[in-house]
Formats: structure tokens, sequence, C-alpha cells
């Protein structure tokens, strides 16, 4: 039944894979829904079959699924996403509010001194938004605005494509709210949000600068060309009042869950307490300018549906399915095989860190980094490494986050950037990412790894 289940789940991340690519929407004949046929987004209703077949077959009880569900351990899914959500909801409020539109028309505006001063700014803007907020925000918000503004400039909007994913997906690593892959693993493995930082900080620096330089060689000839002037409007915040509650949330919710790490909260409650305190501060505001009488147009002011609508649902059923996959893989053993044998051909804290490190980001380009992170997560688990047991973790996190730009499915963040780029009719295809994107994952993959080694 062991192997039956593992031969199951490689060939749904699989058939996952090739969907995303193919046919990210899935069309539910003949349901409508306002008159429009309904449309679900392909790779979570493929996970679906997961859990599905294995209760049926008896692989897994569903007292089980339940149970490890509900578990109070560090790798429990209910809390990983209430911690995801929660932050979600901040930087969807962010986005909302016009916040990070606001940024990317900033730097935008700065044209005028010339591509390669352009592209430093876009890249340390991106850089430090994702530190606090999401990876998957920043794509969702900034490619858009990249299209449109190569557009009108006259430039080729393939460096700041690459340089905004890697961005993206290399500076999250400094915190553990910048990627869902971290919460997991290091939710999962009882990571604290003050031990991530003290061991991730300097390997994701690490990450980032080596990538940046990366794209520097890339790109060196194209940033060189000019650009015309006067093509970005002026900056300017839709909701100025609604963006600082938000940034300032955000600040004190990063600094209560340093604190949180020294008495003891846990990080779920915490980023569900400052959702909360986010969602209580709007609902006043809205009463407030109800009250005033204030017209508030379309798209003035933030809209609390539009901040829901925005909140990535699909990642829930997404990631109860592998937790469901990888609890019946674990039950017959065959995350115990995985472990030992990952474990018994390293003999030095480097060759752990490196095996990890590829392991988990090339493994993430065959079933994404999402179910890799909780089949990873099992592994660590199940495995006795010793003094190496805490490089593999965070390696594994590493891997998780720089393996989403070796290929497009590596990372949801890709199928969404290809998907935002197909509607925008741009050419910039899977080769192109790969072509720009793998060789800058290989250098910033070794120099954090290299860089974990000797902070730990």
């Amino acid at each position: 039944m062991g192997y039956f289940v593992l031969v199951l789940t490689i060939a749904v991340c699989l058939c996952i894979a090739v969907m995303v690519v193919k046919k990210p929407m899935i069309t539910l004949h003949p349901l409508k829904y306002k008159g429009r046929m309904v449309q679900v987004e392909s790779f979570w209703a493929v996970a679906l079959t997961i859990p599905v077949i294995l209760l049926a077959v008896g692989a897994i009880t569903p007292r089980m699924a339940l149970a490890g569900v509900m578990s109070d351990e560090g790798m429990n899914p209910i809390k990983i996403l209430v911690l995801f959500m929660s932050m979600c909801f901040i930087s969807v409020m962010l986005d909302k509010a016009g916040f990070f539109e606001y940024c990317a028309l900033k730097v935008m505006s700065l044209s005028n001194k010339g591509q390669r001063h352009l592209f430093v700014m876009f890249y340390t803007v991106v850089a430090v938004l994702t530190v606090f907020t999401s990876n998957d925000i920043i794509i969702l918000t900034f490619t858009p605005f990249i299209y449109y503004f190569s557009k009108n400039a006259g430039i080729n909007p393939i460096p700041y494509i690459v340089a905004e994913f890697v961005a993206a997906n290399t500076w999250s690593l400094v915190l553990i709210i910048g990627n869902p892959t971290n919460i997991y693993i290091a939710s999962s493995m009882g990571i604290t949000f003050i031990e991530y930082v003290k061991v991730m900080a300097l390997p994701g620096v690490a990450a980032g600068l080596s990538s940046f330089f990366m794209l520097l060689l890339i790109f060196r000839k194209s940033l060189k060309l000019p650009l015309r002037e006067g093509v970005v409007g002026k900056p300017e915040l839709k909701d100025k009042t609604m963006a600082m509650i938000s940034l300032t949330d955000l600040a004190l919710c990063v600094v209560v869950l340093t604190i949180g790490s020294y008495i003891h909260l846990e990080m779920w409650l915490i980023s569900l307490a400052f959702a909360l305190l986010l969602l209580v501060a709007f609902v006043m505001i809205d009463l407030y300018r109800k009250k005033r009488g204030e017209l508030i147009h379309k798209g003035q002011y933030v809209n609390l549906k539009d901040v829901f609508n925005g909140l990535p649902y699909t990642v829930i059923p997404f990631l109860l399915s592998m937790f469901i996959a990888v609890l019946a893989l674990d039950r017959h053993a065959i995350t115990h095989m995985f472990s030992d044998r990952l474990f018994s051909i390293t003999d030095s804290s480097i060759s752990v860190g490196l095996l990890f490190g590829f392991a988990s980001a090339l493994s993430s380009n065959v079933i994404n980094n999402i179910p890799m992170s909780v089949l990873f997560t099992s592994i660590l688990n199940n495995g006795t490494a010793g003094a190496y047991q805490s490089v593999a973790v965070y390696a594994t996190i590493i891997g998780s986050n720089i393996g989403a730009f070796f290929s497009p499915i590596g990372a949801l963040a890709g199928v969404m950037l290809m998907k935002i780029l197909k509607d925008k009719e741009n050419n910039f295809t899977a080769l192109t990412f790969i072509k720009y994107c793998a060789p800058v994952a290989v250098v910033s993959l070794i120099a954090s790894v290299v860089v974990l080694v000797l902070v730990i």
C-alpha cells in the first residue's frame, strides 16, 4: 500500500504541474454563477483527488486524517493556515489601499536617471517589501506595472520581470512571514520567529545580493539602453488613511512576533490578533466616513469585499490535500525510507546543506514548493542527523524559496507570473524564464547554503 500511496502522490503532483502550464483553469459545466460559467483553478482541484482516493482505498482513515489536521504538535496545518491567511489579509489591505502601487510608481518615476539606476531602485524596493509582506502579493501587484511601464518607456521588460521574481523569492528568506513555505516548515519544526531570524537573516541577504549581482551581469547590455522620459503619472495613495493604518499594523505585528518568541506566544495567535485588529480599525474608519456623509466613489477607498476576494483561499484545499497525502506516506513508512537514504549519503554540514537545498529546490519543480515543503517536513521529522539536522531544515527552507525560479512551476508565484504575462500577450515564455532565472538560482542557492553553514 505504501508504494501505491507514493505513486499516486507523484502522479497527481505531475498532473498538477502539467495542468498549471497547459490548463490553469477548469470550467465546471453546466454550473453557472450570475450568468457565467463557473471556473476553478486546476492546481487545487486536481490535488483534491489525492485525499479522496486515499480515503476510498483505506490508505488512511477519516479519523487519522482529522487527528493529523487537528494535532497539537508543531505540524498543525490549521494553525499554519491561520498564520498565513492573517498575514495575507494585512498585505492585501495594503495592496487595496494602493501602497504597493504607490511604491511601484514612485520607483518608476526615477526613470529619468537611466535604466541602471531604475533597475537598482526597483530591485531594492521589491526586496524590502517582500521581506515584510508576501512574495505572492508582490508578484500580483508589480507585474502589471512592469508590463505597462516597459511598453510606454520603449524598453525590454524582461530584466525587470526577472528582477521582480528573483527578488521576491530570495529576500523572502529573511523573515518567516516572507513565504508560506517558510511558515509551514519552520512552524512544523518548532522554530520561533526570532530563532528563524537569527539563522536565516544572513543566508537571506547572501541569496539576495548574489542574485542581484548575477542579474546585473546578465542584463548589463540591456540596462545601458535609453528610455523615454515622462512616462509615469504622479504616485498617489488610493486610501492614505488605511494605507498608514495597515502599515502600522504590519510593523507592530512584526515587533510582537519577535517579542512573542521570548514569551512563548504562538505566531498564529499573534498574526490573527493583528489581522482582526486591522479589520476592526477598517470597520471603525468606514463607519466614521459614512457618518460624515462622505461620498465614497467606486475605487476611491478600500472596499472590504475586495480585500476578502483578494485572499488566496485556494491554498487551503491545496495544502490540506498534500498534508493528508504525507500523513498516508508517513503511516506506510515511505517518508522514513526517504529520510534514512538522504541522511545516509552525507557526512558533513556543507554536504547536508547542499543536498537538502538542491533536493528541495529541484523537487519543487516536480511537485511545486508547497507539497514539497509538506513532504520534506515529514522527512526531516523522521531524520536522525544529529548536529546536521538544523542545517537540513534551513537548507530545505532555502530550496523552497529559490527553487521557485528554476522553472515557472516551482511555485504558485511562477504560475501567477506566467498567467499575468500571458493575459497581457507578452512573449515571456517558460523557456525565457528558465534561461534567465535558473543560472541565478544555482548561484544564489549555493551562496545562501554556504553562509547558512557558517552561521550554524
